[in-house]
């Protein structure tokens, strides 16, 4: 098998062989998903015939079956995972199971002069009724059941896969009931052989017709057989309606009389007397004949159909290898942002720069520290009063005489101060004491005062209220 070379134009996700199955609708193909940062997988698609892609009509009811497959969640129904439309072809993805379909299985069974285990068999359809009913309890967003019907339930559309358990495919002749989307009026759908009565007579329909249609692919995979067949449509459908029909064991002697009964049940023309749900006859049938485990089923599955899955594997391998070429490059990542603190991660292909360390906040603080005792003491320095600013010293200088006192005498000096000069303040010196200042050379003196002619009291009080010698009268 080869490949059709192209990606589908409107995803560009989707490389597809040729077909692998074909129906009188669409036809199947093996598809490989590719998509960003080397995720692939492997897929069917189900590709809508040329002459029926241009029909509104069936791209409706084609994009109805999508859209209602979507709805239903069971192990025992395979996937749709998206559909893709445009230049006038039409494709629904689904899950790829890697198995056969029932009637390729009885087909091989007949050429290979066997049939498959009556505990196979009842393990495989026990799995369908589960699985329609599942589609038959399936609801809408707003939790309303969509009374959905298969009405085209056959061995074609019962796949069984290596691993041993029975899915349900292709609804694409369902019918929701009360959907905007109706079928043509007079419009029979689905195979006449397993077609329940009054879905053939065009009569209102419920899940009992799905549960008639699934007695027939009992009976056919207990016995090997089809059971209505005829020469043309119309005998087939007077088999359906007014044949006789006998039960399994008629010609599989091995098949119990409780197999039997569950066949007959299910089979019954008026729909009242059949079982009333899915799951009822697939608890019935279970209870007659035990299923097998999935091993056993996904065995028999495997030399029934060997030579066909081998060369399905094979051609998987080939597509893969044809996709590879078709993968996109990686996507390149943007750095998050340094200032949010979000944390990276390494992504192959990705180019992320390494983490910038924090800068260091303490030289801020420290200049907006300098700068407020700038401020500080040169608002000292500028006050009205002019008065200099307060020294950072333990004991404050005395205060500056306007007119200072002549030296004192040896034996009583006096103790004078300089005048201070105001301290030159930097930045640096914010925090430590400033250093002791420097030595001043003291202003010259002036001449002695003449004695005055009254020391009767030879001392004085200073401003600071401290007695001093009054110089004068101690010459």
């Amino acid at each position: 098998m080869a490949f059709d070379g192209r990606l589908l134009e409107r995803s560009s996700r989707y490389v597809l062989s040729t077909p692998i199955a074909e129906g009188g609708m669409a036809s199947v193909h093996l598809a490989r998903l590719v998509a960003e940062e080397g995720f692939a997988r492997t897929v069917a698609v189900k590709r809508l015939h040329a002459t029926y892609a241009r029909d509104p009509h069936f791209v409706q009811m084609f994009l109805d079956e999508a859209r209602i497959a979507a709805r239903i969640q069971h192990p025992n129904i395979v996937d749709t995972l998206d559909v893709v439309a445009g230049d006038g072809e039409l494709f629904v993805v689904m899950d790829y199971v890697h198995g056969e379909s029932l009637a390729t299985l009885l087909a091989a069974g007949s050429q290979q002069k066997t049939r498959l285990a009556p505990a196979v068999v009842s393990a495989i359809v026990c799995g369908a009724l589960r699985g329609l009913h599942a589609a038959h309890e399936a609801t809408n967003e707003k939790g309303e059941k969509l009374e959905l019907i298969h009405r085209d339930v056959s061995p074609q559309n019962v796949f069984v896969g290596v691993d041993g358990f029975a899915r349900v495919i292709d609804f694409g002749v369902a019918k929701a009931l009360g959907r905007m989307q109706s079928t043509r009026d007079g419009e029979v759908k689905g195979k006449l052989s397993y077609m329940a009565p009054e879905q053939m007579l065009a009569q209102r329909i419920d899940r009992r017709a799905d549960v008639f249609s699934a007695a027939v692919v009992l009976w056919e995979g207990l016995t090997g057989r089809r059971l209505f067949q005829a020469d043309d449509s119309l005998g087939t459908m007077g088999l359906v309606m007014q044949s006789t029909i006998k039960p399994p064991s008629s010609v599989s002697p091995e098949i119990s009389a409780a197999l039997d009964a569950v066949v007959v049940r299910g089979l019954q023309r008026d729909a009242g007397k059949r079982f009333q749900t899915a799951l009822e006859m697939a608890n019935a049938l279970e209870a007659a004949q035990p299923s097998a485990p999935p091993h056993e089923v996904g065995a028999a599955v495997q030399g029934l159909a060997a030579e066909a899955l081998s060369t399905r594997a094979g051609l998987i391998r080939s597509l893969e290898d044809s996709a590879i070429a078709t993968t996109p490059p990686p996507t390149r990542l943007a750095s998050a942002p340094r200032h949010l603190g979000v944390t990276e991660i390494s992504v192959p292909g990705a180019v992320i720069s390494p983490p910038q360390p924090p800068r260091p906040r303490w030289p801020l603080v420290a200049g907006a520290l300098a700068l407020a005792l700038v401020a500080f003491f040169a608002g000292n320095l500028l006050r009205p009063d002019g008065a200099p600013p307060e020294p950072v010293v333990q004991t404050p200088p005395e205060p500056v005489v306007q007119t200072p006192p002549p030296p004192e005498p040896t034996p009583a000096p006096v103790l004078t101060t300089p005048e201070p000069t105001p301290p030159q303040v930097t930045a640096a010196a914010a925090l430590p004491p400033p250093p002791p200042p420097p030595a001043v050379t003291p202003p010259p003196t002036r001449p002695a005062a003449k004695k005055a002619r009254d020391c009767a009291n030879p001392f004085r009080i200073d401003a600071k209220g401290i007695k001093r010698p009054r110089p004068e009268c101690f010459d």
